[in-house]
């Protein structure tokens, strides 16, 4: 049971998860970290299958050099899928011949393309869409229907309904989802602590890294005083509601 939320903005890619893992059916635990980085400037994030979510990671890690010589999106969904699915196949074979179901585990990458940022979704068959500016953002696991609609809000409302024109509007509308739904999600097994990777330009190179807890702690103060400005919005403005009678 997991968050994980990726937006794509116009100067890189932004992605956060929770730390909670579910072993067996019903204990929580927490996880270090469900982001892995590759290749100082690729980043990579599961939800589901831990086991399978592992083979993953290691057939992916032998090729991202391969992949980033690709010039084409397409061309890299396709091979990153191919080699997804060279996984996925025999572990849902597996699951079909002992009757059980198969889970799989849905992906995030995050890595520059032909010069520019670029955020993929991968399906729990390896399927693949690109996320785009048009739907600048993306998330998976078990709370993304609590976090959906809450990001579908900060699009609207912090982003100008558009992809953000920053990393750092990025990270505080993912950090933001990821403590909303951590609060109201209940028995969706999401929780702190919160973890954000950022892919972004540094002197002309690409580079992807991890956020520490201090350069998340401007961000939680903007997003305390937010959550004021709207309640301090609500207690001064009775007066201006229409009457409910």
């Amino acid at each position: 049971m997991t968050l994980i939320v990726g937006v794509i903005c116009q100067d890189g890619v932004v992605i956060g998860a929770d730390s909670i893992a579910t072993a067996g059916s019903a204990v929580e635990q927490q996880v270090s970290n469900k982001i892995t980085i590759e290749e100082n400037d690729v980043i990579i994030a599961c939800s589901g299958s831990a086991g399978l979510s592992q083979l993953i990671k290691e057939e992916l890690a032998e090729h991202w050099h391969e992949y980033k010589q690709f010039r084409c999106a397409r061309d890299v969904r396709n091979a990153v899928s191919e080699a997804m699915y060279s996984q996925i196949e025999p572990a849902a074979k597996r699951a079909k011949s002992a009757g059980k179901s198969f889970g799989g585990c849905n992906t995030l990458v995050a890595m520059p393309i032909n010069y520019s940022p670029a955020l993929f979704q991968f399906s729990a068959l390896a399927d693949s869409m690109e996320i785009t500016s048009d739907l600048p953002f993306v998330s998976i696991g078990s709370g993304s229907s609590q976090a959906d609609p809450f990001l579908a809000f900060v699009k609207r409302i912090l982003w100008s309904d558009r992809a953000p024109n920053s990393t750092r509007l990025a990270i505080f509308g993912v950090l933001w989802t990821l403590q909303h739904v951590s609060r109201v999600g209940a028995g969706l097994g999401v929780g702190e602590p919160h973890r954000i990777a950022v892919l972004e330009k540094r002197r002309g190179t690409w580079i992807a890294s991890r956020l520490g807890e201090g350069e998340l702690l401007e961000h939680r103060q903007a997003i305390i005083d937010a959550e004021d400005a709207l309640r301090n919005f609500s207690r001064g403005s009775n007066s201006e509601f229409p009457s409910s009678a």
